[in-house]
């Protein structure tokens, strides 16, 4: 699965509907963060968000990885893939 995302608003709104399918899943708690992180904290670059995006999804895969879905899990490997062509 390969994301194009045609804006840095469009990334977030893909993140914004994988946290709802997280907390579908039963992750709760890591769809709180990736929101907090998108909407919550004010951040001085949009580098700074995406380091902190890529590092939260990385740690729902590794904590998660024998709970949630795959399609959920390749999903947030897209995430940090479409983050790491940014760097």
């Amino acid at each position: 699965m390969k994301h194009q995302f045609k804006s840095n608003q469009e990334f977030y709104n893909h993140i914004d509907l994988l946290g709802a399918r997280l907390r579908a899943a039963g992750a709760g708690a890591e769809a709180d963060r990736l929101w907090e992180l998108i909407h919550q904290v004010a951040w001085t670059t949009s580098t700074e968000l995406f380091g902190e995006l890529r590092n939260a999804c990385r740690e729902i895969v590794t904590a998660r990885k024998n709970e949630l879905p795959r399609e959920i899990l390749d999903d947030l490997r897209a995430c940090i893939r479409a983050i790491d062509r940014l760097r």
